[in-house]
């Protein structure tokens, strides 16, 4: 096999054996197969290529954290740096505890928690994206509007190739989908906390 270099990679597409397709660039190899042209982009490296929002609401949380989503207004939790084999719980607290303090950085990772193990999402949710492809947690925000908490998920979706049209269809209608998803429910605790929208960035 071709030595990987900065300007060519093994095309993504299972269908084409092109092992030198242009970094940045669609293949164009032809495909006998199907004897149509190869129209998949690749990269080097995977790399971000569109992020999905998830935005959530409940009122119901215990009278204590509301009352400190009251001082703080807003919360923002970086999880960028959270790697596949850092415990959560430790994570929240190193990089929380200073800003927001013990009581709400304990609440975060128990909403953190909680999120992660209603939708079944592993620990391994931020590999390294230099070698593998999915989605990674960007960040997790916590706004008070009225009495309500708004809660937004941000998760941003590595990939190192795609089909060159992908990004025109193919976020909007994952989005879609999730919202329409009537069995889509994040327990807490007892409480409902209800997907509002998913926004494609």
């Amino acid at each position: 096999m071709p030595k990987v270099s900065e300007t060519t990679v093994p095309c993504g597409n299972r269908h084409c054996n092109n092992k030198t397709a242009r970094v940045n660039a669609i293949c164009g190899k032809f495909i006998s197969s199907t004897e149509d042209n190869c129209e998949y982009l690749n990269y080097s490296t995977s790399k971000p290529i569109y992020s999905l929002i998830l935005e959530f609401s409940t009122s119901d949380l215990p009278e204590d954290f509301m009352s400190e989503m009251k001082v703080l207004e807003e919360v923002v939790v970086d999880l960028t740096e959270l790697g596949p084999k850092t415990e959560l719980s430790e994570f929240v607290m190193t990089s929380c505890v200073s800003e927001y303090g013990e009581s709400m950085s304990a609440h975060l990772v128990a909403l953190l928690a909680s999120w992660r193990n209603t939708f079944g999402v592993a620990f391994d949710l931020n590999p390294d994206p230099q070698f593998e492809e999915g989605p990674r947690f960007v960040s997790f925000e916590l706004t008070l509007d009225g009495n309500d908490l708004q809660i937004a998920i941000v998760i941003a979706m590595y990939l190192k190739s795609h089909q060159f049209d992908m990004l025109e269809w193919y976020p909007e209608s994952l989005a879609q989908t999730l919202v329409d998803e009537e069995d889509l429910m994040w327990i807490h605790e007892g409480v409902q906390i209800t997907l509002n929208n998913v926004e494609v960035d």
